[in-house]
């Protein structure tokens, strides 16, 4: 009697893990029944119930917002317009503009951590197919540990599927889903064509450049005693303020910019804008 009761209870065992699982049977193959790749060899639940089951499972480590959107944020950086050629010899006549400052804004936001496809290909088993585009933009939404390997997992929003890539990028050859905060990896034997297909990290970054602002000019403003005078006005203010320089001073610097004389009249001022101011330049 023993021995009719040990075969009918193992074969019961056997049927309710079958049942037990069966719903995975609609998304994983049962064609690879008898045969295991190395995905099944073991793992943490068991050898013995990977001879029973269509799929292996990983406990994900899925990242956190913050964690996804690290080093995304907003930098703006200043930028001057630069109209007037430097190291030219010009010449502005009385009252005419020697130069102005204006400056415009450019705001760059870079996103969250994501990863691009360096050329077409696709991984495919005997019932599904996942194409990849170059080009293509992967979010990470978590990763997992198979045989002692780390892998960025990616979800295929349109066909419910999750990829996976190890540390180099390349493609784990299985496809996968998730529940429960498992990842499930069907038994299929999955081809990932070509077998090079890889992935490298992208960031996606915008700039926006905002409207050009008006800072100052800088005037000539004719010769006042043994001084040559130049007008400085901001905004909206037409008068402005003069500011004075000796007639015999060959590097003028007005607002930070630095003018080198060649001669003044009364009438008008011949000059050269210099590329950096002369304290900048002696460093």
């Amino acid at each position: 009697m023993k021995k009719i009761f040990i075969p009918v209870l193992t074969l019961l065992i056997a049927c309710f893990a079958t049942q037990s699982y069966g719903r995975w049977g609609e998304n994983f193959s049962h064609n690879n029944r008898t045969g295991a790749n190395s995905w099944f060899s073991s793992d943490s639940d068991g050898f013995w119930l990977n001879k029973l089951r269509d799929y292996k499972k990983y406990p994900v480590n899925f990242y956190s917002k913050r964690l996804l959107n690290k080093g995304s944020g907003k930098e703006s950086t200043q930028y001057e317009t630069r109209e007037y050629q430097r190291g030219v010899a010009v010449t502005a006549r009385l009252g005419q503009r020697m130069y102005d400052s204006t400056t415009y804004t450019v705001t760059t936001q870079t996103g969250g951590e994501q990863y691009m496809a360096t050329s077409d290909g696709s991984l495919y088993n005997a019932q599904n197919e996942i194409k990849i585009k170059a080009g293509q933009i992967f979010t990470p939404i978590g990763e997992v540990k198979i045989n002692g390997q780390y892998y960025v997992l990616f979800e295929v929003p349109e066909r419910a599927y999750i990829l996976a890539v190890d540390y180099k990028g390349y493609f784990l050859d299985a496809l996968g889903l998730i529940e429960d905060g498992n990842l499930y990896i069907a038994k299929d034997i999955t081809v990932v064509r070509p077998h090079d297909l890889r992935v490298e990290p992208y960031r996606k970054v915008q700039s926006d450049t905002g409207d050009t602002e008006f800072n100052f000019e800088i005037r000539y403003g004719g010769i006042q005693g043994n001084d040559m005078v130049f007008i400085v006005a901001e905004g909206d203010d037409e008068e402005g303020k003069r500011k004075y320089a000796p007639l015999d001073e060959k590097i003028v610097q007005v607002e930070g910019i630095n003018f080198e004389i060649i001669y003044a009249s009364p009438d008008y001022i011949e000059y050269k804008i210099m590329e950096q101011p002369q304290a900048e330049a002696a460093e």
